[in-house]
Parts: structure tokens; C-alpha cells; sequence
């Protein structure tokens, strides 16, 4: 099985093919040692057996049937532990305010990097959708084999809920930042709030 990376591995790798010492507060690992055909390494096999974590962007594309929350607390988010990769698809309105209070509201005329709106509509709470695939055996994603090991599924979203919590996602309300702050933190680079305006 190929090891999976994370776009948290660019910077120590970036640091280690530069000889610079990587900070121990930098997440994400140094993807050297599966470079230049160390695949077998001690290293390498560490990087295949950890847990990898990710959340989409803003639901830009109509097409998608599933979510129907619009706003940060939309987002798909899933975790992948070993060949297995769990996909929350959220449902659950009360939940996805936690998340993000106003829903969305502040998302509301910006265009997406490719120039889309967001699609995302405030649908009928109901619980969040789960599926599962085993990426060794389906790497299209093909067979959703959701219900085949609940307690490790449990275990995956508890993991999951718990990466949003220490990210403050789910932690209390969103920074209610003016209008004026929000665009001197975007011209130093730190933020990207999806685009223009339509």
C-alpha cells in the first residue's frame, strides 16, 4: 500500500531538504524518507500507518447531493486510518451550528477560487451521513462498507470530532470580526475568504 500524505507534510519536508532543524511544534511529517526509493524504510512505514485528517472546501459545486448545510459547519470531513478512509457528510443543523453559528450567512455572495457561489442550501436536520471505503481493496471509493466495524467507526468520528475541537471548530462562537479587520488580516496573506463578491 502507498503511504498517504497531507499538505501539513510540505513544510517539514521543505525544512529537511533545506538542512534546517524542524521545530517540534510543526505538524505534519518529512516526506525524505519516501523520496529517492526508501520505501522500505522504519520511517516510511510510520508515515503508512498514521491517521490522516482533512475537511472540504465550502460546497461550490451544485452537483453534490449530499450536503445541504451551507457554511464551515458543511464541510466534509473525513479521517483515514491505514487503508480505511470514514467521510462525514453533515446532516445534523444543530451540530453544524456549533460549528458555525450564522450558517454560512458570511459566505453569502462570495465565489469559490474557480469562480463558483456556494451551493449549499439549509435543508431538514437529520443525522449526519457516514460512509466508509477500504482503500486497499477500493480506491475509487466505489463500495460504501459503512456498519461492517462499528466500534472502529466510532472511534474514527470520536477522533474526528475531537481534530474540530482542537482546530476551535465546534469550540463556541465564531471570531466576530469587522468588516474592516477581516480585510487587513486578508491583504497580509493570512486569510482567503473564497473570492470576490458577485
Amino acid at each position: 500500500m502507498k503511504s498517504p500524505v497531507s499538505l501539513v507534510d510540505v513544510m517539514p519536508t521543505l525544512l529537511e531538504l533545506a538542512g534546517v532543524g524542524i521545530p517540534k511544534s510543526v505538524e505534519g511529517n518529512s516526506l525524505v524518507p519516501l523520496l529517492g526509493g526508501e520505501g522500505g524504510s522504519k520511517e516510511s512505514a510510520g508515515l503508512a500507518a498514521r491517521t490522516i485528517l482533512s475537511e472540504s472546501d465550502l460546497a461550490y459545486l451544485p452537483e453534490n447531493p449530499f450536503i445541504t448545510i451551507p457554511g464551515e459547519g458543511g464541510k466534509l470531513r473525513s479521517i483515514r486510518v491505514g487503508s480505511l478512509k470514514l467521510i462525514r457528510f453533515p446532516r445534523d443543523v444543530e451540530a453544524a451550528r456549533r460549528i458555525d453559528p450564522d450558517l454560512g450567512a458570511r459566505n453569502s455572495g462570495l465565489l469559490s477560487p474557480i469562480g463558483r457561489g456556494e451551493a449549499t442550501r439549509l435543508g431538514t436536520s437529520s443525522p449526519d451521513r457516514i460512509e466508509v471505503f477500504d482503500l486497499a481493496s477500493d480506491p475509487g471509493e466505489s463500495r460504501n462498507i459503512e456498519g461492517n466495524n462499528p466500534k472502529l467507526e466510532a472511534e474514527m468520528i470520536k477522533s474526528l470530532d475531537a481534530w474540530l475541537l482542537a482546530a476551535g471548530k465546534g469550540a463556541g462562537p465564531a471570531l466576530d470580526a469587522s468588516e474592516e479587520m477581516l480585510r487587513e488580516i486578508q491583504a497580509l496573506g493570512y486569510i482567503d475568504r473564497g473570492g470576490e463578491k458577485r
